[in-house]
């Protein structure tokens, strides 16, 4: 699957990469580096305006790479902003004219993109684990260890643990836990946040030296992590003394080149986020998956990077997702990523399709306990109860977040049906005739609403018009037994088998 310069610039980040004039649906599969006088691009590539001095340069390199059509011209500024260079860019109508921050080398933006180009065309786009930058982060903290003699994490900006160093003898209790949580312990957050840490590492680049804190907490040297004055993450090292000034200096280096890889990083995260939201968009508009795990028969799609994403074994049910306020389905999307990985759900199945955000979950797998409340956050993450149980979290805080499900979907070729029906129910609570209520404890959720027995099964569609199709519909759910709404309150939908 292809990505365009938009994706792109959008995964890298307004502090290295900035679109002045865009290009409608311009997609790009290499980078090449332009000199003056020489030709130019092919279709699909990005071309790196490297030899470009002045603005007739500047002008004439994008009068080459439309003749080209490349897929985009990235220059440095001033040129880049020069209005008359956007004004040609514009009226050539052919490649996209991107800027490029002034802080950043050629050679950083040659490796950066490459690497998220080559990633993005990989068969195993999804899979961020395999050989790559992550195995860089790891030689960076050692590196980092040994300059500063002492254990080292790299975390990212919500205190994630990416990397960190072999050495780890001189260590506390919450050094221990942050490495086998692969986060930081929320008491230990809390310490932190008390001593204006975190506000520092947001603002500055300056490191931080914290004393040594309750429950054994040894002193922390902090070296933030910053690309065009974004901050990306931060150098935790466990230090029982002030460090000497040379040494922070060399810590600091090593942050910089530490920046490129976060950002590469964030970039392929960004790109495996839309190839497999687009993935999944095609699945449940027409049914094409292969399907892996325990029992899984394999589905009807093809293998590639353009393929339809393999989904965990089956049953499956279809979720569209809501809010009262009518969210853009966009911040939807990235609102119920955030909540799905904040409970353990670290590949979410979600897509924006017709204006909706859907989510596929399988039907919990026979024998296994529902999640419970109390019961691990990521406990049977990605399942029906899983999910319920998650609405029931975050019901403190948004209370207005509902989710309505589709009947079972037992085979790929079912789940074009199952995300209709959702659809279908959640315009019904969109339209203000079916309201979903809480059902006080009980655990059947008799009250929450549902469409006749058997509308699983059958099928049919009505022939009159919407209105007074809804209005059936509404009748019917709340007599069934079987397509339910889940929503954050206590009583959620029980078996919805």
């Amino acid at each position: 699957m292809m990505i365009t310069v938009t994706d792109l610039v959008d995964s890298l980040g307004a502090g290295f990469l900035r679109t002045v004039v865009a290009a409608r649906d311009a997609e790009v599969h290499d980078v090449a580096l332009a000199e003056p006088g020489d030709a130019v691009g092919q279709p699909g590539e990005l071309v790196l305006g490297v030899g470009v001095t002045d603005r007739a340069g500047a002008v004439a390199l994008l009068e080459r790479a439309t003749r080209a059509a490349a897929g985009g011209v990235v220059l440095k500024g001033p040129f880049a902003g020069d209005p008359q260079v956007a004004r040609a860019a514009r009226e050539l109508a052919g490649p996209a004219l991107v800027e490029l921050q002034p802080h950043t080398s050629w050679a950083h933006v040659v490796w950066l993109l490459r690497g998220v180009i080559d990633r993005a065309s990989a068969p195993d786009t999804s899979r961020l684990g395999t050989p790559g930058p992550h195995v860089d982060l790891f030689a960076l903290a050692d590196a980092a260890a040994e300059i500063i003699d002492a254990p080292v994490t790299v975390e990212d900006a919500q205190s994630r643990v990416l990397a960190y160093s072999a050495r780890q003898d001189t260590t506390d209790p919450a050094r221990v836990s942050t490495i086998v949580g692969r986060r930081v312990p929320p008491e230990t957050l809390t310490h932190f946040r008390a001593g204006g840490v975190f506000r520092r590492l947001a603002r500055s680049s300056d490191p931080i030296w914290t004393p040594a804190g309750p429950d054994g907490t040894l002193p922390r040297l902090i070296i933030p992590v910053r690309a065009g004055g974004e901050w990306l993450g931060s150098i935790w090292a466990v230090v029982r003394s002030p460090v000497p000034p040379e040494r922070i200096r060399e810590l600091s280096d090593v942050a910089s080149v530490l920046a490129l890889h976060l950002l590469r990083l964030r970039a392929e995260a960004g790109i495996a986020r839309r190839v497999s939201t687009g993935q999944l968009r095609v699945t449940l508009r027409e049914g094409a998956a292969s399907v892996t795990g325990p029992g899984a028969a394999p589905g009807p799609g093809v293998s590639g990077p353009g393929a339809a994403p393999a989904l965990p074994a089956g049953p499956w049910r279809v979720v569209a997702f809501g809010s009262p306020d009518g969210t853009d389905v966009r911040r939807q999307l990235d609102l119920w990523e955030s909540v799905a990985l904040r409970f353990g759900w670290h590949q979410p199945l979600l897509t924006d399709l017709d204006g909706l955000l859907f989510g596929l979950v399988t039907e919990r797998p026979r024998g296994r306990r529902p999640v419970t409340a109390g019961g691990m956050a990521d406990a049977g993450a990605g399942t029906l109860d899983w999910l319920r149980h998650v609405l029931r979290e975050v019901h403190t805080r948004d209370p207005g977040l509902y989710a309505a499900a589709g009947c079972p979907a037992h085979s790929p070729d079912q789940l074009p049906r199952a995300t209709s029906e959702a659809g279908e129910l959640h315009r019904l609570i969109g339209a203000g005739l079916f309201a979903p209520r809480p059902d006080g404890d009980r655990p059947d959720g008799g009250r929450l609403g549902h469409r006749r027995r058997g509308a699983c099964h059958g099928g049919r569609r009505d022939r009159h018009g919407p209105a007074r199709r809804a209005a059936r519909r509404a009748a019917r759910a709340r007599r069934g037994a079987r397509h339910a709404v889940l929503r954050n309150p206590r009583g959620l939908a029980g078996p919805l088998r």
